[in-house]
């Protein structure tokens, strides 16, 4: 049994929607500990910023209904995998995630300190 190519394609993007869906969510939390100090901004913040990514998301919810009418499931699930694609790529070329790349790539490991003792 062969499967149409178009049905390949329709899957991997839905696949690619699911999860373009569920990383941001859960990016915020893990990043925020790294983003709040490099920006200057207090710890508190975070509870505002979930705060707004939270109306946003359901005005999204309320507007996706127009959303699909007008530009059709293929290109909206496509826009949004390359926004959260180009938002994680900026949140990897950060200050502080090269800073802490750079610093685990010196730091010696528990099994390294563990064999030099």
């Amino acid at each position: 049994m062969t499967v149409p190519r178009s049905a390949l394609l329709l899957l991997l993007i839905i696949y690619l929607g699911f999860i373009s869906l569920g990383l941001p969510d859960g990016t915020f939390g893990v990043a925020w500990p790294e983003v709040y100090p490099e920006l200057h901004l207090p710890i508190g913040l975070a509870g505002a910023v979930a705060v707004l990514i939270t109306l946003l998301s359901a005005t999204t919810g309320f507007l996706s209904g127009r959303i699909i009418a007008r530009f059709h499931t293929g290109p909206v699930v496509a826009v949004s995998c390359l926004l959260t694609g180009s938002a994680l790529l900026l949140f990897s070329r950060s200050a502080s995630a090269r800073a802490r790349s750079t610093r685990g790539s010196t730091a010696s490991s528990p099994a390294t300190t563990a064999v030099g003792t």
